[in-house]
């Protein structure tokens, strides 16, 4: 059974308002991104070029953690009624297969006259920093 969205309405929305998310991306997962997307970059498919160019493994899609905000913005903060209007991500260190991750967010500004919300991100890998930024969301009618 997949996980179902939560639907928050404005007067529940509240600058501070967090939410943590653990994640891990598997070989399946970047199996099937490289197959969607055509993208065969060495860094992620080949281990061998990928440590002789200084990482441990081969390096995740970064797209595979955009998904992950996607995941954070539609099913949980904002959630069910909102739509992403700007992302904002930059990438810090490389995630590696497998690895256990967490991708933290907080709800930064709400707007009752535009109808928007605004949040931060970051993504850790224990303590290192994966990546940071910023999403926008229009909150659809109820």
């Amino acid at each position: 059974m997949s996980e179902q969205p939560r639907v928050l309405v404005w007067s529940e929305l509240k600058e501070g308002m967090t939410v943590s998310l653990p994640f891990r991306i598997g070989q399946s997962e970047m199996d099937t991104f490289r197959k969607l997307s055509g993208d065969s970059s060495r860094i992620h498919i080949d281990a061998e070029f990928a440590r002789s160019r200084g990482f441990s493994g081969p390096v995740v899609y970064g797209a595979l953690t955009v998904a992950r905000l996607s995941h954070l913005v539609g099913m949980h903060l904002p959630g069910d009624l909102g739509l992403a209007t700007s992302w904002r991500i930059d990438f810090n260190k490389p995630l590696y297969i497998d690895e256990e991750a967490t991708f933290n967010g907080e709800l930064t500004h709400v707007s009752q006259s535009t109808h928007t919300v605004s949040l931060k991100f970051r993504v850790y890998a224990g303590e290192k920093l994966i990546a940071s930024g910023t999403a926008g969301s229009k909150l659809l009618d109820e």
